[in-house]
């Protein structure tokens, strides 16, 4: 928004509001901000109520409560990662994070199988699986964040999708094993995807 001059933002509310039939009120973000568990994370954490950062704690806010993910995109530094903060901690719950990069593989945030850590090596396993971050956030209900989720490699970012339906299921081949989960809260900052 703020790359845009105020009347190419006028123009695309008067367009938004035309289509969906609703009015888009600054109000919504004072609202979430002011809402007194944010208020508290906001205090501890020492975040200024700038315009751009009610924004996308109202915004990522309104996604969380609502079960969507949300894509946040813009300059390194623009508060992303401290919206999601404030978020899940308003929320009560824990925000798994994981920093991706052009190396990035899906077992980086899906898991995989490790030596087995046990002194006791009688069972004859010598690997097991340990679940990544993305398991961790939907078997505990809790936010994922997929940071700078453009500089993975598409197919990684690929392995995502059926965790964005409204299923949010996951299907493990790597584990041979089904998960399915409602209650997921996927949150990332990103370039990648356009939702």
């Amino acid at each position: 928004e703020r790359a845009r001059d105020p009347k190419q933002v006028e123009t695309i509310r008067r367009i938004i509001e035309k289509h969906c039939r609703e009015s888009i009120s600054d109000k919504l973000y004072e609202s979430v901000w002011w809402n007194p568990a944010v208020q508290e994370v906001v205090q501890c954490l020492h975040v200024h109520p700038t315009k751009a950062m009610m924004r996308m704690v109202a915004l990522v806010w309104e996604c969380a409560t609502h079960g969507e993910p949300a894509l946040l995109v813009g300059a390194t530094g623009g508060g992303k990662t401290t919206a999601c903060q404030v978020v899940s901690k308003a929320l009560g719950v824990s925000l798994y994070t994981v920093n991706l990069h052009r190396n990035s593989e899906a077992s980086d945030f899906l898991g995989g199988y490790r030596p087995t850590r046990s002194t006791d090596r009688s069972s004859g396993k010598l690997f097991e699986w340990c679940d990544g971050p993305l398991i961790a956030a939907m078997m505990d209900g809790c936010c994922l964040l997929l940071d700078e989720l453009n500089m993975a490699d598409h197919a990684v970012a690929e392995r995502l999708n059926s965790v964005l339906e409204p299923e949010r299921t996951l299907f493990l081949a790597e584990k041979s094993g089904f998960i399915k989960r409602k209650s997921l809260s996927l949150i990332r900052s990103s370039k990648f995807w356009q939702l």
